[in-house]
């Protein structure tokens, strides 16, 4: 689905079937046509920094977490990258629809 909608950002939950979110990061990662989509991972199980950054994760959020927290995440993301710089604004405008309990952040495997 990432190559062929090339989104600016993936947002990943590490525990997912099939391999998990690091096996799905790592050949993200390894791919021309996706490698430099930044990744987040979510989760809640805390202590796995070190992994999800050796997968090819821009950050990661351990869960609960605040909604500005992972709208902080992805500003920094979209802003660190060719691909998603021009709408790290976007973003930012979304923070009171998240404050009313709606996100517009779409999210992509």
């Amino acid at each position: 689905m990432a190559k062929k909608e090339q989104p600016q950002l993936i947002i990943l939950e590490m525990m997912i079937p099939g391999g998990g979110g690091f096996a799905v990061a790592e050949h993200l990662k390894l791919s021309a046509d996706t490698g430099d989509i930044p990744i987040i991972f979510l989760t809640g199980i805390p202590g796995v920094d070190e992994r999800a950054y050796k997968a090819g994760a821009f950050g990661h959020l351990v869960k609960p977490y605040h909604p500005y927290e992972l709208l902080g995440v992805i500003n920094k993301a979209l802003g660190s990258c060719e691909r998603g710089a021009r709408n790290v604004g976007k973003v930012g405008k979304d923070a009171d629809a998240v404050q009313a309990g709606r996100s517009r952040v779409i999210t992509a495997m």
